[in-house]
């Protein structure tokens, strides 16, 4: 899952106006498009910081619970 939001952060940062499925940047001026891209670029790089982080607690406690057998 991680892989597939990298993809698609690394598809917006290409070329945010291919990937823009609600319109947020149509017929805006381009500084208000920066604004809106760079917005998004942030809370995607958020957002994948905090899959990371449960990725990582949950491998951490994966790793220190006692084994079968």
């Amino acid at each position: 899952m991680i892989r597939e939001h990298e993809r698609k952060l690394a598809d917006y940062r290409k070329d945010p106006v291919s990937q823009d499925n609600k319109g947020l940047l149509k017929d805006q001026p381009p500084e208000i498009q920066k604004r809106i891209v760079e917005g998004r670029i942030r809370e995607l790089e958020k957002q994948l910081e905090k899959q990371k982080s449960e990725l990582k607690k949950i491998d951490e406690a994966l790793r220190a619970s006692p084994g079968e057998g």
